[in-house]
């Protein structure tokens, strides 16, 4: 089977994927939020914690460079995972115990974004798969190993964000333990649940 040419032309796809952008930078903006509220740090790493996020978004075709549009969209995504990492990175190790209200606060922003009730596995995990940032289409990072209409499993197959964590001064957990509370959060009326299996598993059941 011939690998799409995501460069060859503005569409679909390419659309999904900056809606993926588009939702990681609104978690950003969930846990400023959180900061701001609860008179965390102002600034972090030099700049206003405001900063770390922005309040619109272009049209996808203002957005990156049409002539070359796989290498646009991944330093998007590598932008996005950098100030994700650095914020969160920066406030836990001010204070660890914050990670709790940033995790439910994730949880939260989750929630409201749920996907209602879905008729089948399948379906619960396109959705959340609509979601999520896994790099780019090429990097084949997850891998659905079981498939059926009441269960969904998949198997991570390449860590695409603990980098930026480690480059951050934290870990990839604290990634992955967002992560899953967003997803328990979009899951939460849809009457399936996510469980984590260990070694980056994970079932949607």
């Amino acid at each position: 089977k011939r690998e799409v040419d995501m460069s060859a032309v503005l569409g679909p796809i390419h659309e999904w994927m900056y809606n993926k952008v588009i939702i990681q930078e609104r978690i950003i903006k969930t846990v400023i939020d959180l900061a701001l509220t609860l008179g965390w740090e102002s600034q972090i790493a030099g700049k206003n914690i405001s900063e770390f996020t922005q309040e619109s978004f272009p049209p996808l075709n203002i957005a990156i460079d049409i002539n070359n549009i796989h290498a646009s969209l991944s330093g998007l995504i590598d932008d996005v995972e950098t100030r994700y990492a650095v914020l969160v990175s920066s406030l836990i190790n001010f204070d660890n115990s914050r990670l709790d209200a940033i995790e439910n606060a994730v949880f939260k922003f989750g929630q409201a974004s749920a996907i209602g009730v879905q008729s089948s596995a399948d379906d619960a995990y396109n959705a959340i798969n609509g979601m999520l940032l896994d790099g780019m289409p090429c990097d084949h990072s997850m891998m659905v190993t079981e498939s059926n209409p009441i269960r969904v499993r998949v198997t991570r197959t390449l860590d695409m964000h603990s980098q930026y964590w480690l480059k951050a001064g934290s870990n990839g957990d604290v990634y992955y333990r967002l992560r899953a509370a967003f997803i328990r959060g979009v899951l939460s009326g849809s009457g399936y649940t996510f469980n984590e299996n260990g070694d980056g598993n994970f079932e949607i059941a």
